[in-house]
């Protein structure tokens, strides 16, 4: 009988905070919210920012005293309200589902928070971030509001001024969007589809032509040109930007080499190379050796690094 009730426990609830575990949280959400039909609920996805830094910086053990001390204040600041359900998602992820009269109240709500968490005795800037989902319509499932949660927080990461954000639609679009460009990147680069384009770089004491800049663009066939604001920002999360700069320095050692074959001495070329490459181990070698495939002196290829290398603070 111990064993079960053990095992009924661990299924129930989260093991080192004593709360809800998600599938738990996600059961009371529902219950409750068939229980107030006629009430606005609000459902918020809270987590600390940098939390990671904290096991880091302080070990395991730390990280572990704030958690717990995040779920005693959620316990102590929703006791004896039955229109109110939390718990540990998973890390430092924590959700809660409340009823409101105005998203005023609820924005005071993340501010006492966010005060109570800053005299945390911890030699730690705690920012705990909210993504809120204000709940629409009686089909929606607590995973898609936690989807939609989530995808508030996203917003306001990295943002110690505004450190909540409400769900819009246009949210999941943009979403939706970089999905689009994810599905078609790799068949976009097997066929081509990126097209590499020259500026001109002019001397200023002459203003003669003193090089270019290789520029990529994407030409897609159904959507036409896709501007890089659009796919460079969804590679460089996602890690392909590597596979894209190196595809565009292969296009310009292969210009080059051209010329040089060709009798004629050009000028440099500048590539971009992307701040993710900066993490690649294989980033030296593989310029190295598409110098040395195309048997160009390295001099003709110049490196660019944009300004977003040096101020990512990420």
């Amino acid at each position: 009988q111990n064993i079960s009730k053990a095992l009924k426990y661990r299924a129930e609830y989260d093991i080192l905070t004593g709360i809800y575990n998600k599938t738990n949280m996600f059961q009371a959400t529902s219950a409750m919210l068939e229980r107030y039909p006629d009430r606005h609920f609000a459902f918020v996805r809270m987590d600390i920012e940098k939390f990671q830094l904290i096991n880091s910086f302080f070990g395991m053990s730390a990280g572990d005293m704030l958690l717990k001390y995040i779920a005693d204040l959620l316990i102590c600041a929703v006791r004896n309200r039955s229109d109110v359900t939390f718990g540990r998602m998973d890390a430092d992820i924590f959700c809660f589902c409340v009823s409101y009269e105005n998203t005023k109240e609820l924005v005071e709500s993340f501010d006492k928070m966010r005060d109570i968490l800053s005299r945390y005795p911890l030699d730690f800037d705690i920012v705990p971030i909210f993504g809120v989902y204000l709940i629409a319509g009686k089909k929606i499932t607590p995973d898609h509001m936690y989807d939609r949660a989530n995808l508030a927080a996203k917003h306001c990461k990295g943002n110690y001024i505004r450190n909540y954000a409400f769900y819009t639609r246009q949210m999941s679009q943009e979403i939706e969007k970089e999905q689009r460009i994810v599905n078609s990147m790799k068949s976009a680069l097997e066929n081509h589809e990126f097209v590499v384009f020259y500026q001109p770089k002019y001397g200023l004491s002459d203003n003669q032509i003193a090089g270019a800049e290789a520029l990529v663009r994407w030409k897609h066939p159904e959507r036409g040109m896709i501007s890089p604001g659009e796919f460079i920002p969804v590679f460089e999360k996602n890690g392909f930007i590597i596979k894209l700069d190196y595809y565009v320095w292969d296009q310009v050692c292969q210009l080059i080499a051209t010329a040089l074959r060709a009798g004629r001495k050009p000028d440099p070329i500048s590539v971009n190379v992307s701040r993710v490459n900066l993490y690649n181990p294989n980033f030296l070698e593989s310029l190295v050796n598409l110098v040395e495939k195309y048997r160009i002196p390295p001099e003709y290829l110049h490196l660019e690094l944009t300004e977003s290398v040096f101020s990512d603070t990420e």
